[in-house]
Order: structure tokens, then sequence, then C-alpha cells
């Protein structure tokens, strides 16, 4: 019987000298609840990492589709304000400088009643010039020049000006 007992009792001890029986008895989690306590844990820390990295991605992306949807509206609002932007003329044909301002006037009238469009400009000190028919195209300021030569108001030197 001792035969019988002593192994008996080596195995109750082994039994009862591990941590998980002895865990069991206290009603503690075991190893194997450890265990898969930490796995879930570790799966939880993954999937809130994933969810981290979509939106960040998905900030990334919008980031760069807004950034091009400004670039868009800033080409197109380039674009829109050169359109809306009235041209400015560069070049005039000056009919001449006075330094009465009633001349000046007088002979702006008579350009404008031959159908011309006539500025009187104030000029540095007390002068004024005429200009007739600005435009942007120096080809059609000539014409403008050569037509006006024919007419009897015109002085022969009237001159093309550009302005910078």
């Amino acid at each position: 019987m001792k035969h019988c007992i002593i192994p008996a009792l080596l195995l109750c001890a082994l039994a009862l000298s591990s941590c998980d029986a002895f865990r069991r008895l206290a009603g503690r989690p075991t190893s194997e609840d450890l265990q898969y306590l930490r796995e879930a844990r570790a799966e939880r820390i993954a999937a809130r990492r994933r969810a981290i990295q979509d939106s960040l991605d998905r900030a990334k992306a919008d980031s760069i589709a807004l950034a091009a949807v400004r670039e868009a509206l800033k080409a197109d609002s380039i674009a829109a304000a050169e359109a809306a932007k009235p041209a400015r003329p560069r070049w005039f044909v000056s009919l001449g400088t006075f330094s009465v301002k009633e001349n000046a006037e007088k002979l702006a009238q008579r350009a404008r009643d031959a159908g011309y469009e006539a500025l009187v400009v104030p000029q540095r000190g007390t002068s004024v010039a005429v200009f007739v028919n600005p435009t942007e195209d120096r080809t059609e300021a000539e014409k403008t020049r050569l037509r006006l030569l024919k007419e009897d108001f015109c002085p022969g030197d009237a001159q093309i000006l550009a302005k910078k």
C-alpha cells in the first residue's frame, strides 16, 4: 500500500504545486485565461492601429484632393480675373499738348464730333494733352493716326505714343 500511496501523494503534490491549481482554488485567472486576455488585447490594439492608419490615409487622400481643388479654383479664379480685367490701352494717338486747357478741350470736342474717342489728360506742370482712340493694338493705333491726318482739325504732327 505504501507503493500506491506514495505515487498518489506525488501526483496530488504535483497537481497542487502548479500555479494554475492554486489560481483556480483562489478564483484567479489561469495561465490559459491570461494568454487569451493577452491575445485579445493585442488584437484590439492592432485593430485600433489599423483604424488610426486608415483614418490617416483617408485624411491624406482628402488633403491631396483638397489641394488639387484649391489649385484648380486658384487657376480658374486667376483666369477669370484676367478675363474680367478690362484691357488697359497701351497705344494712343497724340494730337497735341496745350498750355491752355480750353484749347485742348476744343480739339478733343472736334475729335469727338468726328467720331473718335478723345481724352484730355493733364501732363506735368500746367499743360494738358489730347489723346485719341486708346487701344491695345499698335497697328490699330497706326490706322487711327492715318485716318486722323486726313481730318481738317488734326495737326500734321499727330504721333503714336506707347504707355509702358
